[in-house]
């Protein structure tokens, strides 16, 4: 997929998000419940569960508003890069950085993810961004080419489990979501493997993503497919069909198609140190 027909989306769900939001840096991936006061977002997970030097420098490759790495550069002497290929993204990005007084621990920048990024980093965040690259394999090796040895590359994504739910409903996902394939935890582990990388600890959260009815979700997805046949305004068509998109992954959740997973994927060499 172009990197434009991305960026279209992500600019897209940037203004519908913006208008329930407003200003700062909130998170943009996948709400899940893990049912304590202490963990509202994933980010709060990884502080507390996935070591990260107290002086890392890390890499949020999908940085959306900014929220994850505001999050663990606030914290000790981190310093950070955030990327996206969306423009709107990254200003919100870098203003609210600016207001946070952020002084050069961490900044934004529109980049392809795909290519050279100018720096290595200890730690580098995938979350529900890399699926969408025109090529996944070069996103894989460019990212892995800037791990420090002894870095970690985290990957959280919607991993398809191959034999269930690939259908017409598979084809417009891909098509709304700019997806090329519909990719497993198996592609990415064969993927990094290849290039020389150790696989660290697979945590599952798919039992922490809400379901909703299967039927009644497939119901809503025909339902939203035929009303997005009226709408003359490209701008909201965009939104209806990344919601239809949205709504066949719930669906898949609810029939089993998709787990919900962080793989960690480990650089040879180098020293872990605080």
């Amino acid at each position: 997929m172009s990197s434009s027909s991305v960026s279209h989306i992500y600019d897209a769900l940037f203004r519908f998000e913006n208008q329930r939001k407003g200003e700062g840096h909130y998170p943009i991936h996948k709400p899940i419940d893990f049912g304590r006061p202490d963990l509202k977002d994933i980010t709060d997970w990884i502080e507390q569960h996935i070591t990260i030097p107290k002086n890392a420098n890390i890499l949020d490759a999908g940085c959306g508003t900014g929220y994850s790495l505001s999050q663990l550069c606030g914290k000790h002497n981190r310093t950070g890069l955030g990327i996206s290929i969306s423009e709107e993204e990254v200003q919100r990005a870098n203003a609210a950085a600016n207001q946070n007084q952020s002084q050069g621990k961490y900044e934004f920048k529109v980049h392809d993810y795909a290519k050279p990024i100018g720096d290595e980093f200890d730690t580098i965040l995938a979350i529900e961004s890399i699926k969408h690259a025109a090529d996944i394999r070069v996103v894989c090796e460019n990212l892995y080419s800037h791990l420090r040895p002894g870095g970690q590359l985290l990957i959280l994504e919607d991993f398809y489990i191959p034999g269930k739910g690939k259908d017409s409903l598979s084809q417009t996902f891909m098509k709304h979501w700019s997806v090329k394939d519909m990719y497993t935890e198996n592609f990415f582990i064969k993927t990094f493997e290849s290039l020389g990388a150790r696989q660290g600890e697979l945590y599952d959260f798919t039992e922490l993503v809400p379901q909703k009815s299967a039927w009644k979700t497939k119901f809503r997805i025909r339902l939203t497919q035929l009303l997005s046949k009226f709408f003359g305004d490209q701008e909201k068509k965009a939104l209806m069909h990344i919601y239809i998109g949205a709504l066949i992954m719930d669906y898949y959740y609810t029939i089993g198609a998709f787990e919900y997973k962080m793989l960690v994927i480990q650089k040879p060499g180098g020293q872990t140190t605080d």
